[in-house]
C-alpha cells in the first residue's frame, strides 16, 4: 500500500474511532526537523496557509523509503496529534478512558498522541533500534529520553 493511501486510510480510521471528520490536509515536503534521523513527520495546527486545513501534517520524503511498519508508526502518531489539536482536552480524556486508555496529560504532548494513537487503534505504538515509531517493533512505552 502507498503511503498516500495508508495516511487516507488512517485517517479514516480515525474519524470514525471519534465520531467525527478531521479538518486535516497531508502533503510530502522539507522541514528542518527531517534533517535529523528521527525527522519523518510533522503536525502544524496554527498556520497561515488557507488552503490547508485546521491542522496539517507534512510527510518527509525518506518517509517513502522506510518499512510500512514505520510508515504507519509515523502516521498514527501525528493524527494522534491531530485528535489532540482538534478535540476537547476533558471529553477526549473520557472517550480513551472508556477505551481502556489513560492519556497523559496535554503538556505532555508526544506521550500523549501516542496515547491517543492506542486508543484509536487498539495497539501501543513501539520505538524501532532508531527510536522512531512502528507499529511491529521495539519498546514501549516512548523512551524517556525523547522527552514527553
Amino acid at each position: 500500500m502507498g503511503i498516500g493511501n495508508l495516511a487516507d486510510l488512517r485517517q479514516r480510521e480515525a474519524e470514525q474511532a471519534i465520531g467525527r471528520p478531521l479538518s486535516l490536509t497531508w502533503d510530502i515536503g522539507p522541514y528542518e526537523h527531517f534533517n535529523t534521523a528521527r525527522g519523518f513527520g510533522v503536525t502544524f495546527h496554527q498556520h497561515h496557509n488557507p488552503k490547508w486545513g485546521a491542522c496539517h501534517i507534512r510527510l518527509s520524503k525518506k518517509l517513502l523509503l522506510a518499512p510500512q511498519t514505520r510508515q504507519d508508526g509515523i502516521i498514527r502518531h501525528e493524527l494522534g496529534h491531530v485528535i489532540d489539536l482538534l478535540c476537547t482536552p476533558g471529553a477526549l480524556d473520557s472517550w480513551a478512558a472508556a477505551r481502556g486508555v489513560r492519556l497523559p496529560p496535554q503538556k505532555q504532548g508526544e506521550l500523549r498522541a501516542d496515547s491517543i494513537a492506542e486508543a484509536v487503534w487498539g495497539e501501543p505504538l513501539r520505538y524501532d533500534k532508531d527510536t522512531v515509531q512502528s507499529t511491529c517493533c521495539g519498546v514501549y512505552p516512548r523512551p524517556a529520553h525523547l522527552g514527553k
